[in-house]
Parts: C-alpha cells; sequence; structure tokens
C-alpha cells in the first residue's frame, strides 16, 4: 500500500478521535443542562405550591 494510505488512515483516526471527544464533552453538557433544568422546573412547580404542570404554566 502506499504511505499516502497510510497517511490518510492516520488523519481520518485522529478526526474520530477528536470527534469522540467532543462528542462525549457535548453529551457531558446536554446531561448538566437537563439536570439544570429539571431543577428549575422543580422550584418552580415548589413555588407554585401546586401540582399543576410546569410547561403549561410557562407556555
Amino acid at each position: 500500500m502506499p504511505m499516502s494510505i497510510y497517511r490518510t488512515i492516520n488523519e481520518l483516526e485522529a478526526q474520530l478521535d477528536y470527534e469522540r471527544l467532543r462528542r462525549d464533552k457535548l453529551e457531558a453538557q446536554l446531561d448538566q443542562y437537563r439536570r439544570y433544568m429539571a431543577d428549575l422546573s422543580y422550584r418552580l412547580q415548589a413555588k407554585l405550591g401546586d401540582d399543576s404542570d410546569v410547561s403549561e404554566t410557562v407556555s
């Protein structure tokens, strides 16, 4: 195999590793935002003092 094929494979593997790390970071951030939204929803529901659906109140 020509060296250019090995170089291309190495570049693609490096790009794949980078994309995996990026995806992991974004998934962690999404989890953090979901926890934050759940906390805000809980606080809003507690502040309203009833069992009403928060999504109905907000929209």
